[in-house]
């Protein structure tokens, strides 16, 4: 059972310019928040707030990495017919390996990262 003074009893209202409104909602969109009024809460009492944030180096490794398994299952489907057939078979694979390299190396930087600022959030 709750007691009173764990529900929300007291009544905050404020009026924002289209503008201000805008910006909160902005922000409001990128935490992690459930509802707007939980958002203004933390605002309101100086309490962290946890932001959604996207990597677009990840985005874009995500795209490169299903574009190499487009080509992985093309040529899982196309036979080696000639020569010319194994040197684009041998271009796409080394193709691939860059791909997944640089996939590698990113997530290297980024383990390195949470290592080095672990605890220090700035």
């Amino acid at each position: 059972m709750k007691r009173k003074e764990d529900k929300y009893t007291k009544l905050v209202i404020t009026k924002l310019k289209l503008s201000e409104y805008e910006k909160f909602q902005e922000s409001y969109k990128q935490s992690a928040c459930p509802g707007k009024s939980s958002y203004a809460r933390k605002l309101l009492l100086g309490q962290p707030i946890t932001l959604f944030c996207r990597d677009q180096s990840v985005d874009e490794l995500t795209n490169a990495v299903m574009g190499a398994k487009r080509i992985m299952e093309e040529l899982l489907e196309k036979p080696v017919r000639n020569e010319a057939d194994q040197k684009e078979l041998i271009r796409k694979m080394d193709e691939i390996k860059e791909t997944m390299i640089k996939f590698s190396d990113h997530v290297c930087k980024i383990e390195f990262r949470q290592k080095r600022h672990k605890g220090n959030p700035l």
